[in-house]
């Protein structure tokens, strides 16, 4: 599955603003929404990971791209982390 360079604008069609309004009128709870986001967050860092040692041993692969995709990982990895620990405290 190719991901786009920019893997934090892939969310697998799940968008924080339209996903609350979806769920707020079925009932779910701020915090079952918030376990949601963190769930997604996970979910979207691990298809970029994917991706990016897919990519990694691909030959004529731009390193500086590649580059980028980690640093994007990374802040996608640290806000999910972010999340979650608040979550479980």
């Amino acid at each position: 599955m190719a991901l786009p360079l920019n893997p934090r604008n892939d969310v697998s069609g799940l968008d924080k603003v339209s996903s609350r309004d979806r769920v707020a009128s079925q009932g779910v709870t701020d915090l079952q929404l918030q376990w949601r986001e963190a769930l997604v967050l996970w979910l979207r860092w691990n298809q970029a990971y994917e991706h990016v040692t897919e990519q990694m041993f691909q030959a004529g692969q731009n390193p500086a791209q590649l580059q980028d995709i980690m640093d994007q990982m990374d802040d996608l990895r640290r806000e999910a982390v972010a999340q979650s620990q608040q979550l479980l405290d």
